[in-house]
């Protein structure tokens, strides 16, 4: 607990945030509250025996296919059940085909008609009379039946030219489309093959769906990315190219019916739309509707615009994941509750935060966040749309109250332009939180201008290690000495396995970013000695490219890994430090013995690098940061933090973690290991527990990383790339190229500017 100045500075400010919210958020912005997307969540239930899990649940038309299991736990074995329902979950009878031996599984059903079913279901003709020597066999075949099971046709598919396909639909007249790859088929209503055509324009068939006329349209995969394509079902041929949404490609199809043709998923809403829409239609969000689902695993769209779903809601803390039945009524938006709002931006809301916010949410009475997940832009012709979208918004002075970024580098770059206020004075004035207690030096490596402008609960080191034996107390290097050092290997070493040119090049950058690009003033510094240095270093490396990987993946596809390390093969190793487990891998696995944690070659002096999930900050243009920040100090809960991947921030949290893996394993067996008295296996690796030297270096190194990576900025490397091929192909010199890439990237910064 801090002193009692800052509790009393705490309580004045719950005081400011008691009074009316009239300035919390900024009325008529871009992120705003959707009252046509809010539903109300009606849990269902299903009268299922006790002993059973459910596996699946399918929307047949009007009817429900539910698929269950049950384990023996003597035994293990696995028994398969399968019920027909009403779509509410009522009505609930057994279904079995009529000719199920017990060797039949349904591997893909759909309806036929308004009362039948089109199954595919695998016939397994195996012979296990000998458990040591069995003969497997089987074939699928597709029947049809109605809903008691009585199977009323069948065939093999062997007898039709084919054994499997991806995908099933039932047209309105009886026949049947079926697609594999590029492949279509057509089947007459006795299941006959009437034709058969590989597809031209589609690399792979996706799926078929079908808008309010009837009109059948293909979603795949070609050359340059997912297409959509109008099915002529006669010739078996792909046609126009329909007026979709262009967001369509990136996201996945969740439904078809009700009162839009297609429903497609984001995460945080459901989006439609018909088939000639330019724009998509958010018809039901998630968040705003306080459903804590992620993603439907069942989604049902009925006439009247209501709903039917399943999800499962996964507790970490108490390790229970419960499976939900519920119907979505749309709630009428004049009975939607005003609160004033607060915005957050992101790319893509992990499930985590997304519970936080309906936390928050559902208990404040006078103000809710609202969010803005940027992915949604996302094409598949370009998958930075949505960071495109998340920059120009910012820029523009339309910044969310609460930024979630993916990475500290985007953070950093918005931080060094004043967007972000300083955290430190909602920490200090929090009587929960100490500064104190958390890593000081990760904290740092957020400052800008000496201001805290995000923060994250965990983090994680991007470095590179290899044997304390080899390396010595050797903590850093430069890309020359790093050259010399490879040159004391003894013939058969090699310094790192599959280290491409611009793969290296690319990490060094991004450990190193500062050396190279300050955002704060949009200037560069690649006509230097060490960015010389890096070039002429990556130069001896492989070029790399698909071709290059395939070549190394038939060479080593069958080597034991361990052993390579362990036999000074390859010495150094690309090591992401997001755990204690991590270390003692690499320890007790990767090398067989200690580690030092040398890092990438620099010019600064610090080969590694913190990285962040999910960093967050308070925009300056946030008319309210104080309620703000009462969302942003969840980060810091140890509820929330245990959940988190990656090193917790908290020292005692690490402490605590770094004393749990010293101590020796209780003895006992799971499904994941064995553990013994003082060795874990996790099936043939062996783990010891850390001495307390290990222990010491392993937090000594943690607590000497002081800079953030650097993130990945596509034209910057492009412009690298293409300037310095004629150094890499011989025909310029290093004092030759890097002046030009100095000039072209300072222009480009200046131009972002």
């Amino acid at each position: 607990m801090k002193n009692g100045t800052k509790r009393l500075i705490a309580l004045l400010l719950i005081a400011v945030m008691l009074v009316p919210y009239a300035g919390c958020g900024k009325k008529g912005e871009t992120i705003s509250f959707n009252k046509n997307a809010i539903y109300k969540e009606e849990k269902l239930s299903l009268d299922l025996p006790k002993e059973e899990e459910i596996s699946e649940l399918a929307g047949l038309g009007n009817k429900l296919f539910i698929t269950t299991y049950t384990t023996n736990e003597e035994t293990y074995e696995s028994k398969i059940n399968s019920y027909i329902a009403n779509l509410d979950g009522t009505e609930i009878t057994p279904f079995k085909l009529s000719d199920d031996n017990g060797q039949s599984y349904i591997s893909t059903r759909v309806p036929y008609g308004d009362d039948k079913l089109l199954f595919m279901a695998y016939e397994d003709k195996s012979d296990y009379s000998d458990p040591d020597n069995p003969v497997y066999d089987g074939e699928y075949t597709i029947k049809i039946a109605d809903y008691s099971g009585n199977v009323i046709t069948k065939k093999p598919m062997s007898e039709m030219d084919f054994e499997y396909v991806d995908g099933i639909k039932a047209l309105p007249d009886g026949r049947i489309l079926m697609y594999q790859e590029k492949t279509l088929y057509l089947l007459d209503k006795d299941l006959n093959l009437v034709k058969k055509e590989e597809v031209s324009g589609v690399n792979w068939l996706n799926q078929i769906f079908a808008d309010k006329s009837g009109k059948l349209y293909v979603q795949g995969y070609g050359e340059t990315g997912a297409v959509v394509k109008e099915l002529d079902v006669e010739n078996l041929k792909l046609t126009n190219e329909p007026t979709v949404p262009p967001q369509m490609t990136n996201m996945s199809i969740c439904g078809q019916g009700g009162q839009y043709d297609v429903y497609l998923s984001s995460g945080s809403s459901i989006y439609a739309f018909n088939v000639g829409d330019t724009e998509l239609t958010e018809v039901f969000n998630l968040i705003d509707s306080d459903i804590a689902a992620q993603y439907f695993e069942t989604f049902i769209a009925l006439a009247d615009g209501s709903f039917i779903g399943t999800y499962h809601d996964w507790d970490a803390e108490n390790t229970e994941d419960t499976f939900n039945f519920c119907k979505y009524t749309k709630v009428d938006p004049k009975d939607v509750v005003e609160k004033e709002q607060i915005s957050l931006g992101c790319l893509y809301l992990d499930g985590t935060i997304r519970k936080e916010v309906i936390k928050f949410n559902k208990t404040n009475e006078k103000c809710r966040i609202v969010v803005k997940d940027y992915s949604v832009y996302n094409t598949d012709e370009d998958y930075a749309a949505g960071q495109k979208k998340m920059n120009s918004d910012i820029a523009a002075g339309q910044s969310p109250d609460i930024v979630i970024a993916q990475d500290a580098g985007t953070m950093i770059n918005y931080a060094s332009k004043g967007l972000f206020v300083d955290l430190y004075q909602y920490i200090d004035s929090d009587p929960d939180i100490n500064r104190e207690d958390m890593f000081d030096n990760v904290l740092k490596a957020g400052e800008v201008d000496g201001k805290l402008t995000f923060v994250s609960p965990t983090f994680f080191i991007q470095t590179l290690v290899g044997k304390k034996s080899i390396l010595g107390d050797r903590k850093s290097w430069t890309f020359n000495e790093l050259k010399e050092f490879e040159s004391t290997l003894p013939q058969g070493s090699q310094l790192m396995f599959a280290t491409a040119r611009e793969d290296f090049m690319s990490q060094c950058m991004m450990i190193d970013a500062k050396s190279y690009i300050d955002y704060s003033t949009h200037s560069c510094n690649f006509d230097t000695d060490e960015f010389k240095a890096l070039l002429s270093f990556v130069k001896e490396l492989p070029k790399g490219g698909d071709d290059y990987y395939r070549d190394l993946e038939e060479e080593y596809s069958n080597i034991d890994w361990e052993s390579m390390y362990r036999d000074d093969k390859f010495i150094l190793s690309q090591m992401y430090l997001a755990n204690i487990e991590n270390y003692k891998y690499q320890i007790s696995s990767t090398y067989g013995e200690d580690i030092a944690f040398v890092g990438y070659p620099t010019g600064s002096g610090c080969g590694s690098a913190f990285g962040v999930s999910n960093p967050i900050a308070i925009s300056s243009k946030c008319k309210t940061p104080e309620i703000a920040w009462e969302f942003v100090r969840v980060y810091f809960s140890d509820d929330y933090m245990k959940n988190q991947w990656g090193l917790p921030i908290i020292k005692s949290n690490f402490d605590k973690q770094l004393e749990d893996a010293q101590k020796e394993h209780v003895e006992e067996e799971d499904d994941y290991a064995i553990y013994g008295k003082d060795v874990v296996y996790y099936g043939d690796q062996e783990y010891k527990p850390l001495t307390k030297q290990q222990a010491d270096d392993l937090k000594s190194f943690v607590m000497s990383v002081t800079t953030f990576a650097g993130n990945y900025e596509e034209e910057v490397f492009n412009i690298i790339n293409e300037e310095a091929a004629p150094f890499f192909e011989g025909q310029k010199s290093v004092d030759e190229v890097t002046p030009i890439i100095q000039s072209r990237i300072s222009i480009y910064l200046k131009e972002k500017q």
